[in-house]
């Protein structure tokens, strides 16, 4: 499904500031220490709904939790690194070495009556005491959600930006589409070694009125449990592409008011006496923490 990608949406799929390896090479590594049975061979006739992300959310933490128990709890399993956030937030990421040692650990935790996973944490090593601890992993069948009718052009595709990372490509897809119109496709930016969400996505309309909507209204608010956060949409905006006015190579800007992609310079010639909006690749609409 990963070769397979629009070609508009591949350079966003994977975090392109480290050397690439192949999606499988992340579900069959031999050279880890994970003390699971399961092996290759096991992971490629199994169904790619089980295949997760190796970054791994826990939460649900007890007070004063240390990175130091949480390794303690999950070393068994064969973990590279942990990801803690602090004392007060109770929560944390564990970062696997393999697909391998993610099943493994996966398979240990209790699933709950709302299909919710927990793992018992032990805190005390010398108390049987045993804090039930909620585990949230990413399904990678979860980053992709439909499939281009046709060739996709620029024009029907928009950038999402400030993407909650438990948000899936369907979720995405049926609110965009209920706001704006028929989406074809949408793509969740994942980090590169560890296949984890980074908070952005590629979204392809099925129309560019319906990609210009979303674009003009600039945020759009989804709600996560009782909360509501508020996610960027952006025009698709390349960082080496040829200016419509100038015919020249460089990275796009968006005009708002026009609805035209051209490059900086003729932005700026074009737009001497006028208040039009300049959008880039590094335009924020919400604050950045």
């Amino acid at each position: 499904m990963w070769s397979q990608s629009h070609p508009l949406l591949t350079p966003y799929l994977f975090d392109t500031t480290t050397p690439q390896k192949s999606p499988f090479s992340y579900f069959c590594d031999t050279s880890s220490t994970c003390s699971s049975e399961t092996s290759c061979s096991d992971l490629s006739s199994s169904s790619s709904t089980s295949l997760y992300s190796l970054k791994v959310f826990i939460g649900g933490l007890p007070k004063g939790a240390t990175k130091v128990q949480v390794l303690l709890n999950c070393q068994k399993y064969g973990v590279s690194d942990v990801e803690m956030q602090g004392h007060a937030t109770g929560y944390c990421f564990v970062i696997f070495k393999s697909q391998a040692c993610c099943q493994k650990f996966m398979r240990d935790c209790v699933t709950g009556s709302d299909d919710r996973f927990f793992y018992p944490f032990v805190q005390d090593v010398f108390c049987s005491k045993r804090n039930m601890v909620e585990v949230k992993p990413f399904k990678l069948v979860d980053a992709r959600y439909g499939l281009s009718v046709g060739k996709a052009t620029n024009a029907q595709t928009i950038f999402v930006g400030g993407l909650p990372r438990d948000t899936t490509a369907e979720q995405l897809a049926m609110k965009l589409e209920a706001k704006f119109g028929v989406v074809d496709e949408v793509a969740i930016d994942l980090d590169s070694s560890t296949m984890y969400p980074r908070g952005t996505a590629m979204v392809v309309f099925r129309k560019k009125s319906c990609a210009h909507r979303a674009i003009a209204a600039q945020t759009f608010a989804i709600r996560k449990l009782n909360q509501y956060r508020l996610i960027e949409l952006k025009p698709f905006l390349e960082v080496d592409k040829q200016c419509s006015v100038c015919r020249l190579f460089c990275p796009a800007v968006f005009c708002a008011s026009c609805s035209k992609v051209m490059c900086s310079s003729c932005f700026d010639a074009n737009h001497i006496d006028s208040n039009h909006v300049k959008i880039s690749r590094g335009t924020f609409y919400t604050l950045r923490r």
